[in-house]
């Protein structure tokens, strides 16, 4: 039975033991604790100091005595003194150097040159792929636009030439049964421009599907193509012609087919180069904008010394690349009546300078939700 109840005077004598070295240990962290801060300090001193000298900024020689007995007497522990002294010596160099501090004398080395090199691979990596797309999507657009036009021209010219044939061939009736009628100049001239159109719209097309990638095929025009003498009696005017309904009629028909082919090509360059245009490219411009702007940043907080990393940084491309989703959403946004921009420029704007393109939405917002006032 003795051996299983313990002491209470050998309890009571343990007990008090594991207080004591509790005790002992919370106050051994805690001198740790207060030496780390104050070689902490001391380092920051230091490191101030410098700057101070190498930048020519004056300090007083008080400060920089008890800097340099701080130094000695921290090889062979820290006199009581010395505290209060030292913390007020930190405090005149931080104010004399102030906005540099020593945090971002250490960050405005290694540190600022990794994340600067970081956003220049980044910027340089978007260039690489804004410009061949925005290459495409501006000449797939110029192409577009071109058809549609040559398109609105040959429509009017068909229409004006369908006349001839259900009606006579105007001019002099033939002096001989059997002769051969002239055309008329200004015949003949519709139908010149009436077949240069078809070429233009048939070449354009041609081009805008390889921009796509000959996703579109027609049979019947690479035939046509392939074949010279198809091709001449199709995409030009029949040298000496005299039959003006039937040499209009085979126009007519023909400028249809290629019509057709470029009504489909425009449609499947818009579903492709039209969504990289609305969704796509404003994200990376405001991406690039972004880019744009914290190496600006970058540059003048390391040429001045007061460059510090922040986690801010990471979640600015964040938002730009929220801001190129809303341009692409909202790409007629009003930014002014003396200012006219593309969305892309707009895409740009809002990652270079997010806080404004925010504030813009938020003035937006409470135009939206204002009360109306009563008539």
């Amino acid at each position: 039975m003795s051996d299983i109840a313990a002491d209470p005077e050998q309890t009571s004598k343990q007990r008090g033991l594991d207080v004591f070295w509790a005790i002992f240990r919370r106050k051994q962290q805690r001198a740790t604790e207060a030496a780390q801060d104050l070689y902490s300090a001391l380092a920051d001193s230091e490191v101030l100091l410098k700057y101070a000298s190498e930048a020519g900024i004056a300090v007083d020689a008080e400060s920089v005595s008890i800097i340099v007995r701080a130094k000695q007497a921290s090889t062979g522990g820290w006199p009581n003194q010395d505290y209060g002294k030292l913390y007020e010596a930190l405090t005149k160099l931080a104010v004399a150097t102030k906005p540099v501090t020593a945090a971002t004398l250490r960050a405005s080395g290694v540190r600022a040159r990794a994340s600067l090199r970081f956003y220049q691979w980044t910027a340089i990596c978007l260039a690489i792929v804004i410009i061949p797309l925005s290459i495409l999507s501006f000449i797939s657009s110029g192409l577009s636009v071109a058809i549609t036009k040559d398109i609105s021209d040959g429509n009017e010219l068909a229409l004006a030439l369908n006349s001839y044939i259900s009606t006579p061939t105007p001019g002099p009736a033939p002096a001989v049964q059997g002769a051969a009628t002239p055309m008329p100049p200004d015949t003949r001239a519709k139908l010149q421009q009436f077949a240069a159109i078809i070429r233009g719209i048939d070449a354009r097309a041609q081009q805008l599907n390889f921009l796509i990638g000959n996703v579109v095929q027609d049979i019947q025009l690479d035939s046509v193509r392939a074949n010279p003498d198809a091709r001449k009696s199709l995409f030009e005017l029949s040298a000496g012609s005299t039959e003006v309904a039937g040499e209009v009629k085979q126009k007519i028909d023909f400028y249809q087919d290629v019509r057709y082919f470029a009504k489909r090509t425009q449609e499947a360059a818009q579903l492709a180069y039209g969504a990289v245009a609305a969704c796509i490219l404003p994200i990376l411009y405001a991406l690039l904008g972004a880019c744009a702007s914290l190496l600006r940043t970058f540059a003048d907080q390391t040429r001045s010394r007061t460059y510090l990393s922040s986690f801010a940084n990471p979640a600015r491309l964040l938002i730009a690349a929220i801001g190129g989703v809303v341009v692409g959403l909202f790409n007629n946004l009003n930014i002014g009546q003396a200012a006219s921009l593309s969305p892309f420029g707009i895409a740009f704007l809002v990652g270079y300078a997010s806080d404004a393109f925010f504030s813009f939405l938020d003035g937006l917002l409470q135009s939206i939700t204002k009360p109306k006032s009563p008539p």
